[in-house]
């Protein structure tokens, strides 16, 4: 548990570091980057605390794997690389360490949550059918690149932000610090079915893939 918390202290100061030395370099505005990206000091304040208490938990059962179901055929994996054939109307997932890879089975497909800190994260909604109206789909990553595919006539709107890293989607590309990028398909106003998505990472890049 001591090396656990040496580790995020140590995360934290290097990523003050660099922050600190872009600011002074005038590449970016410290205090926007503070008030934009501080819930990620909570997940990591969160984490630290959920694996001291994983590890107490482990030791007092003899060892296995941290996972719990979740209402929306969804997991929270702790410690290990998930890959799922959801076939629920909504997707909540969120791991820990370890990469997640989900195909999205869903015949009314209305959006979730999937969130990861130390991993990647493939999505692949080729194989779903979205619900009637739009349906909102939110990916968060703090450590890991994320990939989403759509299906090629699926209406889609993106909302994208990466602290560190590029974003990609509908041949368009932003890359270099605090990148973002927002487009929607020509269809997606007048579409009865469509989706939002909505990503952000703080390490890492996102891809969109139709």
């Amino acid at each position: 548990m001591h090396r656990t918390g040496n580790l995020w202290w140590g995360l934290l100061l290097i990523a003050l570091g660099v922050m600190f030395l872009f600011d002074n370099m005038n590449m970016l505005d410290f205090g926007d980057v503070i008030r934009t990206y501080w819930p990620a000091l909570l997940v990591l304040w969160g984490v630290s605390i959920l694996l001291s208490r994983s590890r107490v938990s482990l030791a007092s059962s003899g060892g296995g794997t941290v996972s719990s179901p979740s209402k929306a055929g969804g997991v929270r994996d702790v410690f290990n690389d998930r890959n799922d054939n959801p076939d629920t109307e909504h997707v909540s997932y969120s791991a820990v360490f370890g990469d997640l890879s989900l195909h999205v089975m869903s015949t009314n497909f209305k959006g979730g949550t999937v969130s990861t800190v130390f991993g990647d994260t493939m999505i692949d909604l080729s194989s779903a059918t979205l619900a009637d109206g739009e349906n909102m789909l939110k990916l968060s990553g703090t450590f890991g690149d994320a990939r989403l595919m759509l299906a090629p006539s699926m209406p889609y709107a993106i909302s994208a932000r990466s602290l560190f890293g590029a974003i990609q989607a509908a041949g368009q590309k932003r890359d270099g610090f605090s990148s973002s990028l927002e487009l929607q398909s020509p269809e997606y106003a007048s579409a009865l079915k469509k989706v939002r998505i909505e990503a952000t990472a703080v390490f890492g890049d996102i891809t969109f893939t139709r």
